[in-house]
Protein backbone atom coordinates (compact mmCIF):
# COMPACT_ATOMS: atom_id res chain seq x y z
CA UNK A 1 0.00 0.00 0.00
CA UNK A 2 2.98 2.34 0.53
CA UNK A 3 4.34 1.81 -2.31
CA UNK A 4 1.03 2.54 -4.48
CA UNK A 5 0.74 5.69 -2.50
CA UNK A 6 4.33 7.05 -3.60
CA UNK A 7 3.91 5.94 -7.01
CA UNK A 8 0.04 7.57 -7.35
CA UNK A 9 1.61 10.85 -5.57
CA UNK A 10 5.26 10.57 -8.27
CA UNK A 11 2.49 10.73 -11.06
CA UNK A 12 0.44 13.04 -9.96
CA UNK A 13 3.42 15.39 -9.67
CA UNK A 14 3.99 14.54 -13.19
CA UNK A 15 0.72 15.60 -14.39
CA UNK A 16 0.86 19.27 -12.36
CA UNK A 17 4.40 19.57 -14.51
CA UNK A 18 2.38 18.77 -17.51
CA UNK A 19 -0.37 21.07 -16.54
CA UNK A 20 1.81 24.24 -15.65
CA UNK A 21 4.04 23.99 -18.73
CA UNK A 22 0.79 23.93 -20.89
CA UNK A 23 -0.69 26.74 -18.88
CA UNK A 24 2.60 28.73 -19.63
CA UNK A 25 2.17 27.94 -22.82
CA UNK A 26 -1.43 28.76 -23.13
CA UNK A 27 -0.16 32.41 -21.63
CA UNK A 28 2.51 32.90 -24.17
CA UNK A 29 -0.10 32.83 -26.72
CA UNK A 30 2.04 30.93 -29.16
CA UNK A 31 -0.04 29.13 -31.75
CA UNK A 32 1.73 27.33 -34.32
CA UNK A 33 0.07 28.57 -37.47
CA UNK A 34 0.05 25.86 -40.87
CA UNK A 35 1.06 27.12 -43.93
CA UNK A 36 -1.76 27.69 -46.81
CA UNK A 37 0.28 26.47 -49.27
CA UNK A 38 3.61 24.90 -49.90
CA UNK A 39 4.99 28.24 -51.30
CA UNK A 40 4.30 29.85 -48.05
CA UNK A 41 7.56 28.05 -46.44
CA UNK A 42 9.86 29.53 -49.34
CA UNK A 43 11.77 32.96 -48.69
CA UNK A 44 9.83 35.73 -50.12
CA UNK A 45 11.94 36.37 -52.83
CA UNK A 46 11.90 32.42 -53.92
CA UNK A 47 7.93 32.24 -54.57
CA UNK A 48 8.57 34.63 -57.83
CA UNK A 49 10.10 31.13 -59.34
CA UNK A 50 7.19 29.06 -58.25
CA UNK A 51 5.88 28.30 -61.96
CA UNK A 52 7.31 26.98 -65.59
CA UNK A 53 9.89 28.92 -67.11
CA UNK A 54 10.63 28.27 -71.09
CA UNK A 55 14.44 29.40 -72.05
CA UNK A 56 15.29 31.56 -74.87
CA UNK A 57 18.52 30.66 -76.12
CA UNK A 58 17.97 27.10 -78.03
CA UNK A 59 22.05 27.50 -77.93
CA UNK A 60 22.58 26.58 -74.54
CA UNK A 61 22.58 22.95 -73.39
CA UNK A 62 20.11 23.61 -70.70
CA UNK A 63 16.23 22.79 -70.72
CA UNK A 64 12.68 24.61 -69.93
CA UNK A 65 12.32 24.58 -66.04
CA UNK A 66 8.82 24.03 -63.73
CA UNK A 67 9.91 25.34 -59.87
CA UNK A 68 7.08 23.72 -57.82
CA UNK A 69 6.23 25.14 -54.17
CA UNK A 70 7.70 22.01 -52.30
CA UNK A 71 10.51 22.44 -53.52
CA UNK A 72 11.01 20.06 -56.16
CA UNK A 73 11.24 20.77 -59.80
CA UNK A 74 11.22 19.18 -63.44
CA UNK A 75 13.21 19.77 -66.51
CA UNK A 76 12.51 19.32 -70.02
CA UNK A 77 15.70 18.43 -71.86
CA UNK A 78 16.69 20.91 -74.09
CA UNK A 79 16.58 19.26 -77.44
CA UNK A 80 13.08 17.38 -78.40
CA UNK A 81 15.06 14.58 -79.96
CA UNK A 82 17.00 13.45 -77.10
CA UNK A 83 15.25 10.56 -76.44
CA UNK A 84 15.38 11.99 -72.51
CA UNK A 85 11.25 12.76 -71.16
CA UNK A 86 10.90 15.17 -68.08
CA UNK A 87 14.17 14.97 -65.37
CA UNK A 88 12.71 15.21 -61.53
CA UNK A 89 14.98 17.12 -59.54
CA UNK A 90 14.57 20.08 -56.73
CA UNK A 91 15.84 23.45 -56.28
CA UNK A 92 16.26 26.53 -54.21
CA UNK A 93 17.03 30.08 -54.42
CA UNK A 94 19.28 31.93 -51.95
CA UNK A 95 18.24 35.33 -51.69
CA UNK A 96 21.30 36.60 -50.07
CA UNK A 97 23.88 35.21 -52.66
CA UNK A 98 20.96 35.33 -55.46
CA UNK A 99 22.10 32.08 -56.42
CA UNK A 100 19.50 29.08 -57.49
CA UNK A 101 20.20 26.19 -58.15
CA UNK A 102 19.04 22.62 -59.17
CA UNK A 103 19.66 18.92 -58.81
CA UNK A 104 18.38 18.43 -62.71
CA UNK A 105 21.75 18.18 -63.91
CA UNK A 106 23.37 20.39 -61.84
CA UNK A 107 22.12 23.52 -62.84
CA UNK A 108 23.03 26.41 -60.81
CA UNK A 109 22.98 30.61 -61.72
CA UNK A 110 23.53 33.68 -60.11
CA UNK A 111 20.52 35.42 -60.79
CA UNK A 112 20.75 38.93 -62.32
CA UNK A 113 16.95 39.84 -63.29
CA UNK A 114 13.97 38.64 -61.83
CA UNK A 115 10.28 39.51 -62.09
CA UNK A 116 7.18 37.99 -62.79
CA UNK A 117 7.25 37.68 -67.05
CA UNK A 118 11.11 36.97 -66.88
CA UNK A 119 14.20 36.08 -65.15
CA UNK A 120 17.65 36.01 -66.36
CA UNK A 121 21.16 34.39 -64.58
CA UNK A 122 24.63 33.80 -65.07
CA UNK A 123 25.52 29.72 -64.91
CA UNK A 124 27.86 28.90 -62.55
CA UNK A 125 29.73 26.30 -64.54
CA UNK A 126 29.68 28.16 -67.78
CA UNK A 127 29.61 31.62 -66.92
CA UNK A 128 26.96 32.41 -69.78
CA UNK A 129 23.97 34.14 -69.68
CA UNK A 130 20.48 32.67 -69.89
CA UNK A 131 16.96 33.56 -69.47
CA UNK A 132 13.70 32.26 -69.16
CA UNK A 133 10.10 33.31 -69.92
CA UNK A 134 7.22 32.47 -68.02
CA UNK A 135 5.06 29.88 -70.07
CA UNK A 136 1.26 30.16 -70.59
CA UNK A 137 -0.85 28.35 -68.57
CA UNK A 138 -1.76 26.56 -71.47
CA UNK A 139 1.56 25.23 -72.32
CA UNK A 140 2.40 24.34 -68.57
CA UNK A 141 -0.91 22.52 -68.39
CA UNK A 142 0.01 20.37 -71.54
CA UNK A 143 3.48 19.59 -70.33
CA UNK A 144 2.04 18.44 -66.25
CA UNK A 145 -0.66 16.63 -68.31
CA UNK A 146 1.91 14.53 -70.63
CA UNK A 147 3.86 13.93 -67.87
CA UNK A 148 1.71 10.90 -66.53
CA UNK A 149 -1.40 8.81 -66.60
CA UNK A 150 -4.02 9.81 -65.20
CA UNK A 151 -6.94 7.83 -63.57
CA UNK A 152 -9.08 6.92 -60.53
CA UNK A 153 -10.44 3.87 -58.64
CA UNK A 154 -13.14 3.82 -61.47
CA UNK A 155 -10.31 2.73 -64.01
CA UNK A 156 -11.29 5.50 -65.77
CA UNK A 157 -7.93 6.87 -67.11
CA UNK A 158 -5.97 9.44 -69.88
CA UNK A 159 -2.30 8.67 -71.30
CA UNK A 160 -0.82 10.74 -72.93
CA UNK A 161 1.05 8.33 -76.06
CA UNK A 162 2.55 11.68 -78.52
CA UNK A 163 3.35 14.97 -78.71
CA UNK A 164 0.92 18.15 -79.68
CA UNK A 165 -1.68 16.64 -77.02
CA UNK A 166 -2.20 13.55 -78.55
CA UNK A 167 -4.07 11.51 -75.73
CA UNK A 168 -6.03 8.30 -75.29
CA UNK A 169 -8.13 7.58 -72.76
CA UNK A 170 -10.51 4.44 -71.95
CA UNK A 171 -13.73 4.02 -69.89
CA UNK A 172 -15.29 1.45 -67.83
CA UNK A 173 -18.62 2.06 -66.87
CA UNK A 174 -21.50 -0.20 -64.83
CA UNK A 175 -19.64 -3.52 -66.03
CA UNK A 176 -19.50 -2.03 -69.60
CA UNK A 177 -15.88 -1.94 -71.19
CA UNK A 178 -15.51 0.72 -73.48
CA UNK A 179 -11.98 1.04 -75.61
CA UNK A 180 -10.57 4.04 -77.64
CA UNK A 181 -7.71 6.11 -78.83
CA UNK A 182 -7.81 9.15 -80.59
CA UNK A 183 -7.01 13.01 -80.92
CA UNK A 184 -6.97 15.01 -77.47
CA UNK A 185 -6.69 18.22 -78.37
CA UNK A 186 -6.83 21.17 -75.77
CA UNK A 187 -7.78 24.83 -76.46
CA UNK A 188 -7.85 27.90 -73.86
CA UNK A 189 -11.33 29.12 -72.34
CA UNK A 190 -11.98 32.40 -72.18
CA UNK A 191 -10.34 32.81 -69.21
CA UNK A 192 -6.74 32.70 -70.45
CA UNK A 193 -5.40 33.26 -66.21
CA UNK A 194 -7.09 30.59 -65.08
CA UNK A 195 -6.29 26.53 -65.39
CA UNK A 196 -9.39 25.83 -66.64
CA UNK A 197 -9.61 24.68 -70.53
CA UNK A 198 -11.29 23.09 -73.27
CA UNK A 199 -11.10 19.97 -74.42
CA UNK A 200 -12.40 17.92 -77.68
CA UNK A 201 -11.67 14.15 -78.15
CA UNK A 202 -11.86 12.84 -81.90
CA UNK A 203 -12.26 9.42 -82.08
CA UNK A 204 -12.82 6.12 -83.75
CA UNK A 205 -13.82 5.10 -87.38
CA UNK A 206 -15.88 7.74 -87.84
CA UNK A 207 -14.10 10.56 -86.32
CA UNK A 208 -16.88 10.63 -82.95
CA UNK A 209 -16.04 13.95 -81.22
CA UNK A 210 -16.95 14.44 -77.31
CA UNK A 211 -16.29 17.48 -75.69
CA UNK A 212 -16.00 19.21 -72.19
CA UNK A 213 -13.70 20.96 -69.85
CA UNK A 214 -10.57 20.20 -67.78
CA UNK A 215 -9.04 21.93 -64.98
CA UNK A 216 -5.72 21.53 -63.21
CA UNK A 217 -6.68 22.20 -59.32
CA UNK A 218 -3.90 23.09 -57.89
CA UNK A 219 -1.22 24.42 -60.10
CA UNK A 220 1.30 25.11 -57.79
CA UNK A 221 1.77 21.72 -56.49
CA UNK A 222 3.42 18.37 -58.72
CA UNK A 223 0.86 16.22 -56.93
CA UNK A 224 -2.65 18.03 -58.35
CA UNK A 225 -5.44 16.12 -59.46
CA UNK A 226 -7.24 17.00 -63.40
CA UNK A 227 -11.15 17.40 -63.09
CA UNK A 228 -13.26 16.90 -66.28
CA UNK A 229 -16.52 17.39 -67.57
CA UNK A 230 -18.53 16.81 -70.17
CA UNK A 231 -17.69 13.55 -72.55
CA UNK A 232 -15.44 12.80 -69.85
CA UNK A 233 -16.96 13.57 -66.05
CA UNK A 234 -14.16 12.15 -63.92
CA UNK A 235 -11.72 13.71 -61.33
CA UNK A 236 -7.83 12.08 -62.14
CA UNK A 237 -4.94 11.74 -60.32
Amino acid sequence: MKAFKIFTTALFALFLCVNLVSCSNDDEGVVPENPTSPEDNLPEEARAFVGCWIKNDNTIVAGDFIFWGDGTCWMRPASSYSGQSTIYGYWAYNPETKILATTTNNWQWEVTLSNSEVWAGVSISSQKTLSFNKASNESFFRWVLETKTWKNDEDVYLNCYGNNGDLGWRNKVTGYYYSEEGIFLITEDENPDDYTFNYEFVYGKYHNTGKGTITLETPNSPDSRIIMTGFINAVLE
